[in-house]
């Protein structure tokens, strides 16, 4: 689906799935439809698995400070010298998605790679990673996209995950009009409560729909 610059900006998360730079190099597959809530109908799409991803925006009119939980610090993450302990870190917060090193390279030779947008959070004790996120600037339309915020397992709960979202969200700041973001909406680790949480905004849901085979 091509749409165009101005009708994107009037509604990002509306009128897309992805964001703009994304959309030029998504290839059509046929098994795949992508169909926003408001037009989506269940008895059309029998035989086709549904997985529902929200999308949200963020203004950037209001950005909280981040806090910084106790027994942790932040910093940048040096690229390329870390991408193995980030493969690492992400690896081990998800069951059914994985990464390795030569993704991670093909992400910093993206035209929206800003190596001062991959950020961790390490504990004091230790210096270990616990807990990254990654955004992107899109200088064509000045949009920041966050790709990537996680935290191990053990360590949620405590703070991490805002303290990721709000810094980059000031990093971002100046550099960009909006950021936007999407996930899982039935991750049950609810995601959307987090990005919530830290200003983000709207009520946009696309269905991606995979047919199955018989």
């Amino acid at each position: 689906m091509t749409i165009q610059k101005q009708a994107y900006l009037k509604d990002p998360c509306g009128s897309s799935s992805l964001p703009y730079w994304k959309m030029a190099d998504i290839l059509a597959q046929p098994q795949v439809t992508i169909v926003h809530e408001r037009d989506f109908h269940a008895k059309d799409f029998a035989g086709y698995r549904d997985q529902r991803f929200f999308r949200l925006i963020h203004h950037l009119q209001r950005i909280d400070a981040p806090v910084v939980p106790k027994g942790y610090y932040v910093r940048t993450i040096s690229i390329p010298e870390e991408l193995d302990r980030l493969v690492d870190l992400i690896n081990q917060c998800y069951q059914d998605i994985s990464v390795n090193r030569n993704q991670m390279l093909f992400w910093t030779a993206s035209p929206v790679f800003d190596p001062h947008l991959w950020v961790g959070v390490c504990e004091e004790s230790t210096s270990e990673l616990v807990g990254a996120g990654i955004a992107e600037i899109d200088d064509t339309i000045q949009e920041g996209i966050l790709e990537w915020i996680q935290v191990l397992p053990k360590h949620q709960q405590s703070g991490i995950g805002q303290c990721l979202v709000r810094t980059l969200l000031e990093r971002l700041k100046g550099k960009v009009d909006f950021v936007t973001v999407s996930g899982d909406l039935d991750n049950p680790t609810n995601p959307e409560k987090l990005y919530r949480s830290t200003g983000f905004t709207g009520n946009d849901i696309w269905h991606i729909l995979t047919k199955q085979s018989k």
